[in-house]
This record gives structure tokens, sequence and C-alpha cells, in this order.
């Protein structure tokens, strides 16, 4: 229970603002060198995207339900019957699925037993959306042509140290089917910002944050607060290349936690005099391991010597 609570704040501090004591004391690059650094990045994006192979990697969700914020225990009871109740957690992690997935000329794709896919999706109303491999490097692209992007900061990453830009755009909503048998949601335009933290030697994503504001108009409805998504990439060896390819996932979903309980709603307004509806907190935190080529190989051998 500990390493899981520990594992969801990690997982929700992926979108805070990075500490001013951890940023470097290193001088900003100038107009001009950032200009160059993202015109580098939309060179290495359109560059990857094209050119990644068809390949399968086994992913694995751990799946998250609880509040943002710390509320009462009967209320987290109530609003969450089918948790565990008594030792009030503020988050529960409910399952993990795991199973594998195929990119194929340019598309995320459900590759194993889609049954048992369907089946996994359902019982925990899984809501990591698809779109790691090819979709959130080419967000980067719509955002450069249609948004806004300024320079945020410098920061040490796991390899060492990455320029991090932020961006704000109104893009046309593109919806993510999250399991195979899932009902889509219809288009309309929506507020994105995010962060994306890039590699200044050549450029490439190593980072990508979006965060979604959707208008009641696109058919989220009205207790719709918000969702993020973060991918993080790192360079793997795939049939004895290098290519750079999602290693970790994180989505949260924020909604009204009475969302279609009406009945509950009431009673816990009349139990707490609520001013205004809790917020319920889904996460799917996801890994990406055990990537290999979609390919076959075929030698051709010589016959046998005819008798002479």
């Amino acid at each position: 229970k500990s390493q899981e609570a520990l594992l969801a704040l990690s997982d929700e501090s992926q979108f805070l603002d990075l500490p001013a004591a951890e940023i470097p004391s290193i001088a900003l690059p100038s107009a001009a060198g950032q200009a160059e650094l993202l015109a580098k990045t939309m060179d290495y994006v359109n560059k990857t995207v094209a050119k990644l192979p068809n390949f399968y990697a086994t992913r694995t969700t751990t799946h998250f339900v609880g509040t943002p914020t710390i509320i009462p225990d009967d209320l987290h009871d109530g609003l969450f019957p089918d948790l565990e109740s008594g030792s009030y957690r503020r988050l529960i992690a409910t399952g993990i699925a795991s199973f594998t997935v195929l990119y194929r000329n340019g598309q995320d794709e459900y590759f194993d037993n889609k049954k048992r896919v369907e089946t996994e999706c359902n019982n925990l109303n899984m809501g990591a959306s698809s779109g790691q491999f090819g979709e959130m490097l080419a967000l980067f692209t719509k955002v450069a042509v249609q948004g806004k992007i300024i320079w945020s900061h410098w920061e040490m990453g796991p390899t060492g140290l990455q320029a991090v830009f932020h961006y704000t755009a109104n893009l046309d909503f593109q919806d993510q089917l999250h399991c195979p048998n899932e009902v889509g949601i219809p288009k309309g335009s929506i507020e994105y910002h995010g962060e994306v933290a890039v590699n200044p030697e050549n450029g490439s994503i190593l980072r990508i944050t979006r965060i979604q504001h959707a208008p009641e108009d696109v058919g989220f409805g009205p207790r719709k607060v918000e969702d993020e998504t973060m991918v993080e990439y790192s360079s793997l060896e795939i049939g004895g290349m290098i290519y750079m390819c999602p290693v970790k996932s994180v989505y949260i979903d924020l909604s009204s936690a009475f969302e279609g309980k009406k009945a509950i709603r009431d009673s816990f307004n009349r139990r707490y005099g609520l001013s205004e509806d809790p917020v319920a907190e889904v996460i799917d935190d996801v890994t990406f391991a055990q990537y290999h080529l979609f390919r076959a190989e075929m030698r051709i051998l010589p016959g046998d010597t005819p008798l002479q």
C-alpha cells in the first residue's frame, strides 16, 4: 500500500511546476537559440514519426481511483462503495492489466487477444489513452503551427540537461478511444497546454505533457474538470537499431465524483453542506517494455544439386 501511494503521488507530481531549487542556474538561450532548438525539435519529430518501424511492446497499466484531496472517510466510502473501506486511503489501486500493443503504419493498435483486452478495460474502467507513440509527438507539430510555444526553464533529467518549453493552443479535439470497444466522443475545439522537454543536443523529445479542458459542446458534459497526459521517451535498441520510444505514461482524469449519482449527491449535500461537488480522480500509470520489431525473416537456401 505504501508503494502504491508513492506511485500515485509521483504520477500526480508529473504535472506540477518544478521547484525553483531544482532548476539549474544556467543562462537561458537567446531568442535565436530558442528558435534554432525548436526548429531542430520540429525536424526531429517529422523524421521520427515518419520513420518509426512496425513494432510491438508490452503495456502494463496500474489503475487508481479516489479523490485528489482528503475528504471524510464516510464520504469517500459513499462515493466509492466498491472500494476498500475502513482504512482510509485517498487513492486506491484497483488492479493491474498487462497486454501487447502494436504500432503499425503510424497507428497504435491492440494486438493480443482482443476479447481479453476488452475485458480488462471494462473491469478496470481504464482511461489510459492511446497515442503514446506517434500521436503525442505529432501534437508538437500542431502546437508549433497553431499554438504558442515559449521558453520555460532548464532541467536536469535522467540522461542529462533538458530544455523545457511551455505551450498553449486551441486545437480540434481528436477523440482517443481508451479501449477497443469504447464509444467515441464528438469532435470539437479544446484548450491545451503543457510542457515539452527536449534534448538540446539533437532536439529529441524526452517528455511531453498535455492538459486539456473541454467545453460542454465537445460531449464531456458539464461536470468534466480536465484530463492530463504525460509521456516519457527514452532511447531503446530494437532489432539492432536505436529508436526513441515511450517507456512511461501517466493519464489523470478529474471529474465530478457525483456524476450519475444524484441520490448520493443530495444525501451528502444535506449531511456535509457541500457548496460544490467533490472531484473524483482516476490515474492510469502505464509502463512499456519488451519492445520487438514486428517483422518476418526469410532465408532462401540452394536446392539439392541435380544428379548427373
